[in-house]
């Protein structure tokens, strides 16, 4: 089971990750309104950039703002924190090794408690 440490170490990791793809989207919106304003580009640009970052907002609300720490995608954002750099390959291993451990659940302690 992880620490409350180790969770908010996790977390902050999702977050950062989280927060970079969502830059990513918001820099094409601002780049559509960009053209736009310069006469390069329609209002309906604008509006489908707007629409698929909404639709790019709510996937990634979904992958990090709202996963577990404990759960398999963890992971993987783990790995893309390391692609990003925002991660040392140590500082990887440290928390994919934290992440990684075994899961003790309270239905197996109990169990456990029994025998």
């Amino acid at each position: 089971m992880l620490s409350r440490s180790q969770e908010k170490r996790i977390r902050a990791v999702l977050s950062r990750v989280h927060e970079r793809h969502l830059s990513e989207s918001l820099a094409r919106v601002e780049e559509a309104l960009r053209a736009w304003h310069a006469g390069e580009g329609t209002v309906f640009a604008v509006d489908d950039a707007i629409h698929q970052h909404q639709m790019r907002s709510r996937r990634y609300w979904h992958l990090y703002a709202n996963t577990a720490v404990t759960s398999p995608e963890v992971g993987f954002i783990l790995d893309e924190a390391l692609q990003f750099g925002m991660i040392s390959p140590d500082e990887h291993r440290e928390l994919h090794a934290i992440w990684s451990k075994p899961k003790i659940h309270h239905q197996d302690t109990k169990t456990q408690r029994e025998h």
